[in-house]
């Protein structure tokens, strides 16, 4: 048996539209933010997983947010979550579970296709208390 062809062509088109995905869910966050955190200092990070919760694409952005963590998410996400849907979502923060700490949450998206569930994607982002202080507001305590 021998192992199938790489087209170089098609596997680069295909690398620049995952990588375009990724640049407009980054553009979407940064233009919406309200926070400083998101719309000045840009911390935040987006990307796509395959159906076996690998890391497919990436925009330039935090490598802490998305070097380690995305994969652990989405699995976490699956195993939870078995029945995934088409318009589910999932807003995750847990460090246990490959978010960096407490006070960054990611949602997480299904991409799913008539066969079922095909990745997932994902918007780490911080989401800091509106209020300038160390400690989280009240109802968070």
């Amino acid at each position: 048996m021998s192992a199938p062809a790489f087209d170089g062509v098609r596997l680069a088109i295909v690398s620049n539209q995952l990588g375009a995905i990724c640049a407009k869910m980054a553009n979407t966050l940064h233009r919406t933010g309200r926070s400083g955190v998101l719309n000045t200092a840009r911390d935040f990070s987006c990307c796509i997983v395959t159906r076996d919760h690998r890391l497919l694409s990436v925009v330039e952005s935090q490598p802490i947010h998305v070097l380690a963590g995305p994969d652990q998410m989405a699995r976490t996400m699956a195993d939870l979550h078995p029945d995934l849907r088409r318009g589910d979502a999932y807003l995750h923060n847990s460090p246990y579970h490959g978010c960096g700490h407490a006070a960054d949450h990611t949602i997480i998206v299904p991409v799913i296709d008539d066969e079922g569930p095909t990745g997932s994607r994902s918007r780490p982002r911080r989401i800091r208390p509106t209020a300038a202080t160390r400690f989280p507001p009240p109802s968070c305590r």
